[in-house]
């Protein structure tokens, strides 16, 4: 079996499918990356990425950009799940026509047990969901929360400045922090073994609350830096999240309020440090201070 393969990368110009795209470039895989908008895709195309414009609304494009490849690392946009029904469907159509061999789903955010009408959590369930519909091989990666998160520009300017990382989490509640370059290369490492059938979380190697990450970040930068849990704004529900002000922001939110109203719950999907596995046994999460130090030029 060769170990180069053709894949295609949803969402390539955001974050997370931006990471795939890097990593599966890295590891020698021919890189095909889905994009909005072809425009901002001059990172991608300098990595020798072939960039093809794709619309998840109305399907456009989407045949052409399954054409040829061999797996698919698939992830959806944030956004209300009443919405994006026929934007999943229409990309598991482009999938199946395609006749891939398998497909990872990098779903945004952990599998509470409990019932949640969350939206990260509802929209998790309607991928899982249809994805079993489908009978397409596939596997889901699920992180625990993103280190990347500190690199918001007023985070960051926080920790630079002030020495304070200002975050909406409560003090003692641990997490076992990932980074989006880690649950890109637990993803490749399924797809590279094809592992298709699993569901993965993917987390670090410790678990810490906010005064353990706040030591973490002072080792990685050899200075103090103190956490500060930021307290949430009341979510208003009679708020149009489809057409209101930083809809995007308010989803964030209430994934957020979940983990402060139910923190055994939260701590059940989220605390749990990485337990290595036959099928991810070339995976190893780095610690959070080799993240920070990787990161340091952002928070001098």
């Amino acid at each position: 079996m060769s170990k180069q393969k053709r894949i295609l990368v949803y969402l390539a110009n955001g974050v997370q499918g931006g990471a795939v795209a890097r990593q599966a470039v890295s590891r020698g895989h021919v890189v095909r990356a889905l994009v909005r908008d072809p425009g901002k895709s001059d990172r991608l195309t300098k990595l020798g990425v072939e960039v093809m414009a794709g619309d998840l609304q109305s399907g456009a494009g989407l045949q052409e950009a399954h054409h040829g490849i061999d797996y698919v690392v698939l992830q959806m946009p944030l956004g209300v799940p009443a919405q994006m029904g026929p934007l999943i469907d229409n990309a598991i159509s482009a999938i199946k026509m395609s006749g891939v061999k398998g497909v990872i789903v990098k779903m945004g955010s952990g599998k509470p047990a409990i019932p949640a009408d969350v939206p990260a959590f509802v929209l998790n369930r309607i991928i899982e969901e249809k994805m079993r519909e489908s009978r397409i091989p596939f596997s889901i990666v699920r992180p625990t929360m993103y280190l990347d998160n500190f690199l918001r520009p007023d985070i960051r300017e926080g920790i630079r400045n002030d020495g304070v990382m200002v975050y909406s989490l409560p003090t003692r509640q641990k997490i076992a922090w990932t980074s989006t370059d880690d649950a890109a290369k637990a993803a490749l490492t399924l797809l590279e073994n094809e592992i298709f059938g699993g569901e993965f979380i993917v987390s670090g190697a410790d678990a810490v609350d906010g005064e353990g990450l706040a030591l973490a970040f002072s080792k990685a930068l050899k200075r103090d830096i103190r956490f500060q849990s930021l307290p949430l704004e009341p979510l208003d529900h009679s708020v149009d999240l489809v057409t209101g002000a930083g809809m995007r922001r308010r989803l964030a939110m209430a994934t957020l309020q979940f983990i402060e109203r139910h923190p055994d719950e939260a701590s059940e999907f989220l605390s749990r440090p990485f337990s290595p596995s036959p099928q991810l046994r070339d995976f190893h999460p780095a610690s959070i201070e080799t993240w920070v130090t990787e990161h340091s030029l952002s928070f001098v």
